[in-house]
């Protein structure tokens, strides 16, 4: 494979790693003065991780994501990027050392296997890179949500057990967590409505009334209701902590099973390489 196009993947890996040694730093020493340049380099490097997949669009004259490592490449950029929102609106880094560190090993996994050498026609299609992006943005912000979702459980019980120490010291508080949770999970929801949207005219346009077929778009609808039911309970019944934190969990838990059902036992054009259902 050209080294050109794995360059820009292990930039951003490199980076990554720097962000994540940083944050490491913060987490053991707490100090602002440590936990500012690291948040300032995560910022840079998500802009250099965009420029570097841009750049390869536009060598190509297409644009990712169009293969599986391209595909992991902007799963790391989208958890990035919705991790540095969090982070700035919550005032929050205790989650950092998490958040960077699986980005860093989805990064490494992608420069390994690097961008795709021959991609299909479907997947060259302008509204196709808007979709792919959407989708993965609306899936890395309910990862997020249900890894909050998990942390507020875990720190609510060692709360009631009274088990301090530097973990509750660094981690979020039960507040924080609840307010995060509901900050990530809305992201998630406007994305994943984007790119239904998207995912619909593109479908249409390529297979016609065929794509009904397929059912992974009937998954990622029920998808989003699940997280829509889960949203309206939360503003009309004032649900919020361990109710809304189980509800977030249940509503990921059917983005799992979806993919395992569509991907591992069902037939589906949602498959690098396919191009109808």
């Amino acid at each position: 494979m050209d080294f050109g196009a794995l360059l820009p993947f292990w930039v951003a890996t490199a980076l990554y790693l720097g962000v994540f040694a940083i944050y490491v730093a913060w987490f053991r020493v707490g100090t602002d003065a440590v936990g500012r340049p690291a948040t300032i380099l995560l910022g840079i490097t998500v802009v250099v991780h965009g420029v570097g997949l841009a750049s390869l669009g536009l060598a190509r004259g297409f644009f990712p994501p169009t293969g599986t490592g391209e595909t992991l490449s902007m799963v790391a950029m989208a958890t990035a990027l919705i991790y540095l929102y969090l982070e700035f609106d919550a005032r929050n880094r205790g989650l950092s050392v998490f958040a960077v560190g699986v980005i860093f090993v989805v990064m490494v996994k992608a420069s390994w296997i690097g961008p795709a050498e021959e991609v299909t026609p479907l997947l060259r299609k302008h509204i196709f890179a808007p979709h792919a992006l959407a989708i993965i943005l609306a899936m890395s912000a309910f990862v997020i949500s249900a890894f909050l979702s998990t942390a507020y459980l875990v720190q609510y019980r060692q709360l009631r057990r009274r088990r301090l120490g530097i973990w509750a010291d660094r981690l979020p508080s039960l507040e924080t967590l609840d307010f995060m949770t509901r900050r990530a999970t809305r992201v998630g929801f406007f994305f994943l409505t984007v790119g239904l949207v998207l995912g619909i005219v593109l479908a249409h346009e390529a297979w016609e009334k065929n794509w009904t077929k397929d059912p992974q778009p009937w998954f990622t609808i029920g998808t989003w209701f699940l997280y829509g039911i889960a949203l309206a309970l939360r503003r009309r019944r004032g649900w919020q902590g361990n109710r809304v934190a189980v509800a977030n969990l249940i509503a990921f838990a059917s983005v799992v099973v979806g993919i395992l059902l569509a991907y591992g036992v069902l037939d589906t054009a949602h498959r690098f390489g396919e191009s109808a259902p």
